[in-house]
């Protein structure tokens, strides 16, 4: 096979043991890929570069793997055809021996873990779909909300579930454990307290994979474990978007992300797989719109071009704050801001049905928390012209709420971009951007990786409209609508 070191023998639980002990880190050429696992690699063409060949031969000396890489590295396919399907299709003989009955370990049983099942199903459709188009006997195949589980005809089983459910996944023995997402993992403790024990009975492995986040993260900690070369636990593996040989073009693609805009710590964690600490103001500051870019805006809006889109985000001895936005072209401006404290949510109502006779709103994304205040706004009816009327657009009522760093990058980034644009009356957005910082003390740098929770009440608001719009509008402009309600829409699991 192209890319694939000289091929030996099967590696046995026995040898494991003996060359996890003494093995370098560097990896000899001698701990190489078994028969079984190339053959395996080679009915579905899986056709490893280097840098998921080193994350395959620590596997073989490791029980405790972690493979770090940029984006679209190749982390998903390595591991759906690289782990799980071979692992589904294994012969009793080249098993581990239990050292207690003499009998290997097989059928074999896996686990896939994801931070949601979304996530979970795109590796678990890609592992369904090998055994199907290979006309394998399924003796279970089960796919619902919450559950995912196949099982073969011979009795090998791949479960996926979502690693916010740690007491699902309690009471089972594993013998392969893959965690997709890794740094995206919000309870750290499902693998001491859930996962490990899991695979302690049958000499199972657990990989984790994902792509960095910060320095002193609990996955950073997993990856020092692995370059530790005193630890004889754990293996580490690492590898940059170029190292794909199947996007040759990658290297041109990052130089265009740099010229773009993208700020340079996204850069090196998304396509370099860096460990890199932030520090500083959180946003770019060069983001209010000039003389130009408002008269462009102006004379769009009243040519009756671009989409409007309210972002809330809920307060009282905090401000209430409602920032609308109009998207013309590719480019998100903030058009307008409301920015007020110690109000009732009568009172904002009613600010945001004047809003209404001003622009035609088409969708409206308030912080999901706030479900008692979101169901008010959802409900509320003002009398126009047109008679009684509800707040214009679609509502997002609830879903997945982003978490904070994703959040704050999504927006950095358009604005490094210069995809997200200011106008200057929104002058309470504009001051907190100024005062928006990453922390830092004489000892730790950034060691929650989240900004300071102050001053973000805009950003935040922002933040939640540009993930929904980069995971849910497409180039069309459709919603996924829930239900309707009068002039308003309901928009669920965005």
């Amino acid at each position: 096979m192209n890319g694939l070191i000289k091929i030996v023998d099967d590696i046995y639980e026995d040898q494991l043991l003996a060359l996890t002990q003494t093995a370098s880190k560097s990896l000899p050429r001698k701990i190489t890929i078994p028969l079984w696992l190339a053959a395996a690699w080679k009915e579905v063409g899986y056709n490893p570069h280097r840098g998921q060949l080193k994350l395959h031969q620590l596997i073989q000396l490791y029980r405790r793997v972690l493979g770090i890489a940029g984006r679209r590295g190749g982390k998903s396919i390595s591991v759906s055809r690289g782990i799980l399907w071979p692992e589904l299709i294994r012969r009793p003989e080249t098993c581990p021996i239990n050292p207690s009955t003499g009998r290997r370990f097989w059928p074999r049983k896996c686990l896939l873990l994801a931070p949601t099942y979304d996530q979970a199903e795109i590796i678990f459709d890609e592992v369904i779909r090998l055994l199907e188009d290979r006309n394998a006997k399924l003796r279970i195949a089960r796919k619902s909300v919450g559950r995912m589980h196949v099982e073969t005809g011979e009795g090998a089983v791949l479960r996926a579930m979502s690693a916010g459910r740690p007491k699902s996944a309690r009471g089972f023995d594993w013998d392969v454990v893959v965690a997709d997402e890794i740094s995206h993992v919000d309870d750290f403790r499902i693998f001491p307290e859930v996962i490990f024990p899991s695979l302690k009975d049958r000499l199972g492995v657990f990989v984790g994979i994902g792509s960095p986040d910060y320095p002193g993260s609990e996955v950073h900690k997993l990856a020092l474990a692995g370059l530790n070369p005193d630890n004889p636990y754990w293996g580490y593996a690492t590898w940059t978007s170029s190292e794909n040989w199947f996007i040759p073009w990658m290297a041109e693609e990052i130089e265009a992300e740099r010229k773009s805009g993208t700020p340079e710590d996204i850069i090196l964690r998304e396509y370099f797989a860096k460990w890199v600490a932030r520090t500083g103001l959180v946003y770019p500051q060069d983001v209010v719109m000039d003389e130009n870019e408002i008269y462009y805006v102006s004379a769009a809006i009243k040519k009756g071009f671009g989409v409007f889109y309210r972002a809330i985000d809920f307060g009282y001895e905090n401000p209430f704050t409602c920032m609308t936005h109009v998207r013309i072209g590719e480019v998100l401006y903030c058009w307008d801001e409301y920015y007020q404290s110690h109000k009732t949510i009568d009172d904002h109502a009613l600010r945001l049905a004047q809003d209404d006779l001003r622009f035609g709103y088409e969708l409206n994304v308030p912080d999901i928390e706030g479900t008692s205040d979101i169901a008010f706004l959802v409900k509320y009816t003002y009398v126009s012209s047109k008679g009684q009327q509800r707040l214009k657009g679609a509502w997002v009522t609830s879903g997945s709420k982003p978490a904070v760093v994703e959040r704050v990058d999504g927006l950095r980034t358009w604005m490094g971009k210069k995809l997200y644009r200011i106008h200057p009356r929104c002058v309470n957005y504009i001051r907190e951007l100024s005062e928006e910082r990453y922390p830092e003390t004489s000892f730790v740098r950034n060691p929650t990786e989240k900004p300071i929770d102050t001053s973000n009440h805009c950003s935040s608001a922002s933040g939640y409209l540009v993930y929904v719009l980069k995971k849910r509008i497409n180039s069309t402009r459709r919603y996924i609508i829930g239900e309707e309600r009068g002039s308003s829409s309901i928009l669920k699991g965005y």
